[in-house]
């Protein structure tokens, strides 16, 4: 493997690691929402990300394409897309609980932390290191 390639495999792994992350994190704070919300439309992305992130590793093998790479980027970053627009969706639908909890004449003494702020820092950081695999592909 040339330090190109290298370099290349090193950035699109950090991409990698944060999606796995972010797919994690769907787990822990999306699916434990009520049954009040639409979860239903998660499947289909959630598959497709596992998909394009094993399309996208399957590029980095020594002898490496950078067009084969970029081709499987484009592909990865439309379903991280369409995963962030599924995701935000859901996390703003008002859930039972938070309804419920609004129409309480007592104020709730817990501040539950939203979610949707951590989504969002962790879609614009898988952004970034795709902006910077994209870099790396071109040079």
């Amino acid at each position: 493997m040339t330090s190109q390639e290298l370099e290349r495999t090193k950035k699109a792994h950090a991409i990698l690691r944060l999606s796995t992350l972010l797919h994690k994190r769907i787990i822990k704070d999306v699916v434990s929402i009520p049954a009040d919300s639409n979860l239903d439309s998660l499947p289909l992305p959630s598959s497709s990300l596992v998909v394009a992130s094993d399309d996208l590793v399957s590029t980095l093998y020594a002898p490496q394409t950078p067009s084969d790479t970029s081709k499987e980027l484009a592909a990865f970053v439309k379903v991280i897309d369409n995963l962030r627009s599924t995701l935000l969706a859901i996390l703003q639908e008002p859930s039972l609980a938070d309804q419920m909890q609004a129409m309480s004449l007592q104020p709730c003494a817990t501040q539950q932390k939203d979610p949707m702020k951590w989504f969002q820092t962790c879609f614009a950081q898988i952004q970034k290191a795709v902006d910077n695999l994209s870099l790396a592909l071109t040079e």
